[in-house]
């Protein structure tokens, strides 16, 4: 948030609205920002002077160093009266008020599964997103739902930044990408719009979006959940029947400390934790294949095991990942299969021959030596262990097989079982 906004913000508070001020009676929405202008989205009570309102507004926000103009939007009218007119609510009327209804939004999907962390910048939006490609390319009916209202990603991620939704009445189309059927307020507002709702006007805000898009139903809904155990969490579990929570968190304490927050919300509200996912696990170099643990080892795994969740598995540190979002590419989506294996002989080098002709020579020394098991190299460090003078002269490979599509198991003369390679980093490190 740049300082003009939080200086807007701080505005807003100082000045009394009712029975408490202009930020927290919620009749503030959208905010924009254009130069020295200022838009806002006001929400005038029913009963009450509009003018009054909208001169208190601008009196507030012209006093903003940088602010030389406040115009105001109105939007639909609150159906309750102003602020000042609410009665305070007695104790006991506030034990015998109904419990709200729970609405059964996206009930034409199989499985509703949230995504989510404790902590930003965990990567979460980027596993949501490949989940639901991963999902799609197993031939799933899949849609996405961008919950984070303050800082959506999806729509840059997913190469839909400048893509605005068609709104039709009262319904909204949802945006199709990838064969992806989704919708987020990042397509619903522009770029430069600034959203500085509080709680009941996110809460509205989700409500409107899941009740009015028209969702075209199928097998899975993934929701991009925004960081933390706030509104939206606490919203989504009260008008959605989640099928579970998939917790995304790098391996570092403080990050696993935020984690555990989001499953004990979860928990208290009934959603099913379906698993954790370590990502940013390590950083893999792809020039010689070192692993280097940058956030710590196993944390997230540990914490899984500790509280029997299903652990789901660490995702590393990769370039070609960052790069994909930032292009409007998802990983899942831009990788092309790999040529299934064809055969393995053995002569002085390692040939690999691929099913779609071409044929690779690996050195047996330079093969062995960069063996990236655990025995071969240290997992807190990621530094190699094994010594080329600890490789025997003559080493040679027994037996060799493929695991799936893209990577070798070999059992070497040393008695040495090598873990999988996988064959990108062949091509890389070892001379042909």
């Amino acid at each position: 948030m740049e300082q003009i906004e939080k200086n807007i913000i701080e505005a807003l508070k100082n000045t009394p609205y009712g029975r408490n001020n202009l930020y927290e009676s919620d009749v503030i929405g959208l905010l924009k920002l254009d130069g020295e202008k200022v838009t806002l989205e006001v929400t005038f009570p029913e009963t009450g002077n509009d003018d009054e309102l909208s001169t208190l507004i601008s009196t507030a926000l012209k006093k903003v160093k940088g602010i030389k103009e406040v115009a105001v939007k109105p939007v639909n009218r609150m159906k309750q009266p102003p602020p000042e007119e609410l009665p305070p609510q007695s104790p006991k009327t506030a034990t015998t008020n109904a419990a709200p209804t729970r609405n059964q939004y996206l009930s034409n999907y199989k499985h509703v599964v949230a995504v989510a962390s404790g902590k930003g910048g965990v990567g979460k939006s980027t596993v949501a997103l490949n989940v639901a490609c991963a999902l799609k390319n197993m031939g799933k009916t899949v849609s996405m739902f961008d919950a984070d209202i303050y800082g959506p990603s999806l729509p840059l991620m997913i190469g839909e930044r400048t893509g605005k939704a068609k709104v039709v009445g009262n319904q909204i189309m949802p945006m199709s990408r990838y064969g992806i059927e989704y919708m987020s307020i990042g397509n619903l507002v522009d770029e430069g719009t600034s959203v500085i709702w509080r709680g009941p006007m996110v809460h509205q805000a989700i409500d409107q979006i899941l009740r009015d898009t028209v969702w075209p139903g199928g097998d899975y809904m993934i929701i991009d959940l925004p960081p933390g155990t706030g509104d939206v969490q606490i919203t989504l579990s009260q008008v959605t029947a989640l099928s579970g929570a998939v917790i995304v968190c790098t391996p570092q304490d403080v990050a696993l400390i935020d984690a555990m927050k989001a499953i004990s919300m979860f928990q208290k509200v009934n959603v099913p934790i379906i698993g954790m996912i370590e990502n940013m696990s390590s950083f893999i170099c792809p020039k010689c294949s070192a692993e280097t643990p940058i956030f710590g080892v196993g944390g997230c795994e540990k914490e899984s095991n500790l509280n029997d969740f299903n652990f789901l598995g660490r995702i590393p540190i990769d370039l070609e990942t960052r790069v994909c979002g930032d292009n409007g590419k998802p990983m899942l989506k831009k990788i092309t299969p790999r040529p299934a294996p064809k055969d393995i002989r053995f002569g002085n080098k390692l040939t690999i021959v691929w099913n779609n002709g071409p044929e690779k020579h690996y050195d047996y020394f330079q093969l062995r030596y960069y063996c990236p098991c655990a025995a071969c190299v240290d997992e807190l460090t990621g530094i190699r262990t094994i010594l080329p003078e600890d490789i025997p002269v003559g080493i040679k490979p027994l037996t060799g097989e493929f695991v799936g599509n893209y990577a070798l198991r070999i059992r070497w003369s040393d008695g040495h079982a090598t873990g999988i390679i996988r064959s990108s980093v062949c091509t890389i490190i070892i001379p042909q």
